[in-house]
């Protein structure tokens, strides 16, 4: 009974040491940077209190309201031209822009909506993008306004040493003036002086351009790293009882110092081992669950910046002065590789995550990337412009790839080849598509953890999945037509295993995205029959349609080019009220939760879907039998799914993201969490929970008052133990 006691003790003391995740912290992590992008014009709105600002997306103008005060955004808006000039009118309540063309609009300061009743025919236009710096001198710390005749100093505006551009300047040249400047360091900083007493002053960090890149970093324990470096000093000593002794002597000057940290007093150690909060051993529940990462993105101003994913603050910035075409994150050394477009890179030393060093700044031959991706860790497949493919090892010791298979495509084909064992690229097939047909979208399988093997049924039978790996799907497009084709292929022979198609008028204007999960795929289109309506299609591969059937053998490893059966296939289609942008799919670390389809909507807003509410296998409600209901999310085959506002993730904001902008899922430590972040002109990120937050504890959990009345019913045990034993032997005995 003592060691009984002594168990549960243990228990209630490691219970304790639990780290847990509130549900509040699981919301903070919900940010959005609205960026200005690069400011190319800026007008003043005395009369709203505003500046105007051009900028930049795609080859659309974006033009942006900021508050004169303190510089909050207030409204944001796409104009359809890009604008070459800009002009205030002098009633401060239009401004003009004038497109490539020389066609000039009139718009409403207040509203920034493009009006007619204003009659611009016939004012001058004169061009307020140009700062006029008349009789202004500008220094390495100051902008001085200088008398017209005398040239002697009117106003100064003290500005910061890393001035590098002024885009907005205004003076009456005796009291007043207002400076809007960038910095080197990618910020922007407004100033308005009267008498050179500073009225107002602010500064905003927008992207300095679009993001074209990005990769995640995973932030470390730093205890973890001292206890392998422990470890490391462990396996170098030749005896073991020199080995022994360090362990013992590390400890114990572990055990002095939290005693001597406590006060040497037994009591405060106890109160600090009871505490809930793991913060008191040093170690960080965000970094433990896998939660704390940065966010580093590259933009086509050769700018690269890191973000918290937590919180969205920068972490860093620096200009690298590349084109950049792809960000590599190698956790085993912790480096940043920076490739560039004219085959030159770089690699940063992270071992301090919040500060890259410059490690390495070198090329490889072959001229200008068209793309690069990463293989495994050093090894990268990269296409030249010139038509030339290679495969680029980069640092650290080569890795044996063995007969490594890749997959590429372009608008007019997929292509497979081969890495052999000697590191040689050889072409191996592939699909040249008709010149009237446009390969339109790619989705190939990614290895993931699986955490079954099959789909169980209502009636507990088994629907066994078709896991086979080397799985790719494309879309192809004959737009003349309006017809669309979908392909499934074995990406290490180019087989094709199945294709379907859609001849219902496909708009090929509107996007088309295709994602591939564990044994499915999903894509979306728009087309214009039966109806104009954005359609979703769900294709799920079985290995038979035979409950309980297994083709494959689960002892015997097969030969990929010997592959004996292929799919069986269950597909359905279903209406989306609105246009998909892009879609990718939920990760998860142990593949437990359920996959959800989250999508990037025209209106700006991101939405996600549980995988089983495009399940292929849905029926009408009078198809169902009885057994088919008992299935985990059983639901009956509806054709229109509608648009949940609870399962809009990006709530009331409204992203801008660009034609370029990338959608992405990120795996935590924790099974039902998962990063999503939007990265484009603007960047967004939360995190959603597809299965719900099972493995989160809430705030409001008593855990003290849980372990103790465990702990009270252990001692009420072991006191009424005697007299259970005592009441058995009495029954025993008893006579009737």
């Amino acid at each position: 009974m003592r060691v009984m006691l002594l168990s549960f003790l243990a228990f209630w003391l490691r219970a304790f040491l639990v780290n847990g995740v509130f549900v509040e912290e699981a919301f903070e992590t919900d940010w959005h940077l609205e960026s200005l992008g690069h400011y190319e014009c800026v007008l003043e709105s005395p009369e709203q209190g505003a500046l105007i600002i051009l900028s930049s997306i795609d080859s659309k103008t974006l033009v942006s309201l900021v508050n004169e005060t303190n510089g909050q955004l207030l409204h944001r808006q796409l104009w359809g031209s890009k604008t070459s000039d800009a002009m205030m009118l002098p009633d401060s309540n239009h401004y003009l822009l004038r497109d490539y063309d020389g066609k000039i609009s009139v718009f409403d300061s207040s509203s920034g909506l493009q009006t007619t009743t204003y009659d611009a025919s016939n004012v001058e236009f004169v061009s307020a993008c140009d700062p006029k710096l008349t009789d202004v001198k500008v220094t390495t710390h100051s902008l001085q306004v200088l008398e017209a005749e005398s040239k002697l100093e009117v106003l100064r505006v003290n500005v910061s040493s890393t001035l590098d551009t002024v885009v907005f300047f205004s003076t009456d040249y005796s009291s007043i003036v207002k400076v809007l400047y960038s910095t080197t360091d990618g910020k922007y900083v407004y100033q308005s002086l009267k008498n050179n007493e500073m009225l107002k002053e602010w500064i905003r960090e927008d992207l300095n351009g679009e993001v074209i890149a990005h990769t995640f970093i995973n932030l470390i324990d730093g205890s973890l790293q001292t206890i392998s470096e422990e470890l490391a000093t462990e396996d170098a000593f030749q005896n073991v009882w020199e080995a022994y002794v360090f362990r013992v002597t590390t400890n114990w000057g572990r055990l002095r110092e939290t005693l001597r940290e406590s006060g040497y007093s037994i009591g405060k150690v106890l109160t600090k081992l009871m505490k809930l909060d793991s913060d008191a051993f040093g170690a960080d529940p965000d970094v433990v669950f896998g939660l704390a990462k940065l966010l580093v993105v590259a933009t086509d101003r050769s700018v690269i910046e890191a973000f918290d994913v937590q919180n969205g603050k920068k972490v860093w910035r620096f200009d690298c002065g590349l084109k950049v075409v792809l960000l590599d994150y190698a956790e085993e050394s912790n480096e940043l590789r920076v490739f560039s477009k004219d085959g030159s890179y770089e690699i940063y030393d992270l071992s301090d995550a919040y500060s890259p060093q410059l490690k390495t700044q070198t090329s490889f031959d072959g001229g200008n990337v068209k793309s690069i991706s990463s293989l495994k860790s050093n090894e990268f497949f990269v296409e030249f412009e010139s038509g030339e493919e290679q495969v680029i090892f980069i640092g650290g010791d080569r890795e044996k790839l063995g007969d490594t298979f890749i997959t590429n495509h372009d608008s007019n084909g997929v292509y497979g080849h081969i890495v052999n064992k000697d590191g040689l690229l050889k072409e191996t097939w592939k699909i040249e598509l008709l010149d009237s047909e446009e390969l339109v979208a790619f989705a190939s399988r990614h290895e993931e953890p699986t955490a079954t093997l099959g789909q169980t049924l209502g009636d507990r039978s088994v629907l066994y999945k078709y896991l086979y790996p080397n799985l790719a799907a494309y879309v192809t497009l004959n737009s003349q037509k309006g017809k669309m084709f979908v392909n499934l292929i074995d990406t290490v022979t180019g087989e094709l295993l199945y294709s379907q198609s859609h001849d219902d008028k496909v708009d090929g204007d509107a996007p088309i995205n295709i994602v591939f999960g564990e044994y499915w795929f999903v894509y979306s289109y728009f087309s214009a029959e039966p109806i104009p309506e954005q359609k979703l299609v769900t294709v799920e591969l079985y290995e038979s349609l035979e409950a309980n059937k297994r083709v494959s053998n689960a002892v015997r490893k097969s030969n990929v080019l010997m592959r004996s059966h292929k799919p069986k296939v269950i597909s359905a289609a279903y209406f989306f009220p609105e246009v998909i942008r892009r879609m990718t799919v939920s990760k998860g670390k142990f593949g437990i939760t359920s996959k959800a389809i989250i999508m990037e909507l025209e209106s700006g807003q991101i939405t996600y879907l549980a995988k089983e509410i495009l399940s292929a296998r849905r029926v009408e409600e009078s198809k169902m039998t009885d057994d088919a209901k008992k299935e985990f999310m059983a639901m009956p085959y509806i054709s229109t799914i509608p648009l949940n506002d609870q399962f809009i993730i990006t709530h009331s904001r409204n992203l801008l993201m660009g034609q370029n902008s990338q959608l992405v899922s990120v795996a935590t430590n924790l099974e039902s969490t998962t990063i999503v972040c939007d990265i484009g002109h603007d960047i967004f990120c939360t995190k959603i929970y597809p299965s719900g937050q099972f493995d989160i504890m809430s705030p409001d959990f008593e855990k003290g008052k849980l372990l103790a009345t465990i702990i009270g019913l252990v001692i009420l045990c072991y006191f009424l133990r005697p007299s259970v034993e005592a009441a058995k032997l009495k029954k025993l005995w008893l006579v009737r």
